[in-house]
């Protein structure tokens, strides 16, 4: 697992406990992969003027607590005790992951289903004990 430090992220509010995980799926350019604009999105550190479209979400102040990569690999962007910002109205409960991928097709590669299956696992067995 490789960590990225994204600064957007909150406390949880008081007595807010953890009971759900949101899954998403992401691609910048949309329908693109490979690059860094995805790490550089959720560090507040995308150029605008790189791509039409990155004028759109630059500066929206986004993350997720954890990514996974078209190959499988891993990135945490934050410890799971800091809420990230990715899922208006559930944030102080949810544990955020996001896929590179575009939803608009089957966005998972074998690699990410597994690794996916294998974070989620872990993830629900250390939490659970």
């Amino acid at each position: 697992m490789r960590t990225v430090d994204s600064p957007n992220h909150d406390e949880h509010p008081p007595g807010s406990e953890i009971s759900l995980v949101v899954l998403h799926s992401i691609s910048l350019p949309p329908g693109e992969y490979g690059g860094d604009s995805i790490e550089r999105l959720f560090t507040n550190c995308l150029d605008p003027e790189a791509h039409p479209y990155f004028r759109e979400v630059c500066g929206l102040n986004v993350s997720a607590h954890f990514l996974v990569d078209r190959d499988g690999t891993i990135y945490q962007l934050m410890p799971e005790t800091r809420m990230a910002r990715h899922a208006i109205g559930v944030n102080h409960l949810a544990i955020g992951v996001e896929n590179v991928g575009d939803e608009r097709k089957w966005p998972l590669t074998e690699a990410q289903m597994n690794r996916l299956r294998t974070l989620l696992e872990t993830w629900a067995s250390f939490h659970n004990n």
